[in-house]
């Protein structure tokens, strides 16, 4: 805009002529991105003449001091520590007193986080022909992407690898250590790698799954005895069995049951408090020091009769003993009046 010339009275009677110009954003950005932990700055160049004061807003209501969180310099503000709750809508507001001119701009402000890692790969052992997977987290903002070293190459995505969050390894070979190393970066910066990750691969593998023996319908309507093989051990000795059952149930959630720990020289254990007469679905492991074995499903089904539990049925055995006592006694006391 062209600037005007207005007159100002000096002691009543001198006149001189002084350059008048309009409010004007110069370098006002916006979106303006600060980053979390350091000092941030938001640019807001404001011209005019006579010279405008500069006042700031935080989300439309807190005005904003110079105090130990901010610092008002020329050309913008300063944000000391900046913290995610920093994150808003700043009001740069112009005001030049003389002339009662105001003008103000919003600025979209945006907190970055330097991306650091919450959980790294841990050291793991592997079996020849299977997969490995290994898990890590990173945070930041923006979301981190990940940087993996295998074997000191940086890998890409493809057929053999899984690149994300986590690291999966197909195909491993038998015998063989593995080094992989991760870091993490976005627009702010990026970490250093973590301390390589090695893992180690064997000849040895998770348990076979067991092999069930025994009948898919329960003679009993409240438990089910399962009976199995042990399994083939993958070279190593097994360390314990687990179970998992639940009703089946169309259409609806199914809510797994699961028992753990079972001592690896049993080959049966009985599932109490079933319902009669219902459908369930069991599922049967074994573990050794690789891990969680292959698992075996059965479909079984209890029966509608009457239940070992049952208390009707221990109270008529009952019955029975009280009656044969009272024929004993009935027995003896005829003999007695017999006799007499």
């Amino acid at each position: 805009m062209p600037n005007t010339v207005m007159q100002a009275q000096i002691n009543g009677n001198s006149y001189i002529d002084v350059c008048k110009k309009p409010i004007e954003f110069v370098e006002v950005p916006s979106p303006q991105f600060l980053t979390r932990g350091q000092e941030g700055f938001i640019s807001c160049e404001v011209t005019g003449n006579p010279t405008p004061t500069i006042h700031w807003k935080f989300n439309h209501i807190t005005h904003i001091n110079d105090n130990e969180d901010y610092s008002i310099v020329d050309g913008g503000l300063v944000v000391n520590d900046v913290a995610l709750h920093d994150a808003g809508t700043y009001t740069c507001r112009a005001r030049v007193k003389k002339t009662g001119a105001v003008e103000s701009k919003d600025i979209d402000v945006k907190v970055y986080e330097m991306p650091e890692f919450f959980q790294v790969p841990e050291n793991k052992s592997g079996i020849e022909y299977s997969s490995v997977n290994l898990y890590c987290n990173a945070k930041g903002t923006p979301e981190p992407t990940l940087t993996w070293l295998f074997q000191g190459e940086e890998l890409t995505d493809d057929e053999k690898y899984f690149i994300g969050m986590d690291f999966g390894f197909d195909d491993l070979e038998g015998s063989t250590e593995y080094t992989l190393k991760v870091a993490c970066r976005n627009e702010v910066g990026y970490s250093a790698f973590t301390e390589p990750v090695l893992f180690e691969t064997s000849d040895y593998r998770a348990p076979h799954a067991p092999v069930v023996i025994s009948s898919t319908k329960s003679d009993k309507q409240d438990l089910y005895l399962l009976e199995w093989m042990p399994p083939n051990d993958g070279g190593m000795e097994l360390i314990s069995y687990g179970i998992a059952y639940t009703e089946v149930i169309a259409n609806d959630v199914e809510l797994w049951e699961t028992i753990e720990n079972i001592p690896s020289y049993d080959t049966q254990y009985t599932i109490n408090n079933l319902k009669p007469n219902t459908g369930y679905q069991i599922e049967l492991w074994a573990n050794n020091k690789m891990g969680k074995g292959d698992v075996t499903t059965v479909d079984m089904t209890t029966t509608a009769g009457e239940s070992v539990n049952n208390p009707e049925y221990h109270n008529a055995g009952a019955e029975s003993i009280l009656k044969y006592s009272l024929s004993l006694i009935f027995i003896c006391i005829t003999v007695a009046i017999f006799k007499t």
